[in-house]
């Protein structure tokens, strides 16, 4: 059994009581040193450095030895996440996925703000639909090393249009910052672990 386990963006208050419990239980948890000491796991969890032929290795090590594997996932696994890439390479009868809090439902939370009107995707590793995206009213973007808000920003201005944007960065950690503008105010800034919301009606 692979139990792909969503940890939500960061801050354990945010881990639901079902993650914590499997968590606890589980004699293999693979994640990176960033998920493994957001479960209080670090020394016993298996390290991993981010590549999927290194998880896949691991995943199978574990699934010999063990049986039963934990995969670590930010946010929620099956938005945008790691889910897709296992269920593609192992049999799905043998995987289990529990459900994350994503940071974009955290950025719109605190911003007090409905999501039911918002096209919501990611950016990364995929291009960007500019064509779609800016008819529409409201979009919500997981964003990358290389899209970044500054990014999409002069993107953005490129094409005439310089709408509000909301910026939530390191969502639930200490560094936390929400920053809202237009367009315009993102263009000098570097940015790491964000959520970008883009208003095209504002």
């Amino acid at each position: 059994m692979i139990e792909i386990i969503g940890i939500g963006p960061g801050d354990e208050r945010y881990h639901t009581m079902e993650v914590n419990e499997r968590i606890k239980a589980s004699e293999y948890v693979i994640g990176t040193e960033r998920q493994l000491k957001s479960v209080h796991v670090l020394e016993k969890g298996i390290r991993y450095d981010g590549k999927l032929a290194t998880l896949k290795a691991l995943i199978e090590t574990g699934l010999t030895q063990y049986g039963c594997v934990s995969v670590l996932a930010s946010g929620d696994p099956s938005f945008y996440g790691i889910s897709t890439w296992i269920q593609k390479n192992f049999e799905s009868e043998q995987i289990a996925i529990v459900t994350g809090i994503s940071s974009l439902q955290i950025l719109f939370g605190k911003l007090g703000l409905p999501m039911h009107d918002v096209f919501l995707t990611s950016l990364h590793g995929r291009e960007p639909n500019w064509e779609l995206w800016t008819k529409l009213p409201k979009v919500g973007l997981l964003t990358d090393r290389v899209q970044t808000p500054a990014v999409i920003a002069r993107t953005l201005l490129d094409r005439g249009l310089n709408p509000k944007m909301v910026v939530g960065e390191w969502l639930t950690y200490p560094e936390e910052k929400i920053e809202m503008g237009f367009a315009d105010d993102f263009l000098e800034r570097q940015y790491e672990f964000c959520v970008v919301v883009i208003d095209f009606e504002g």
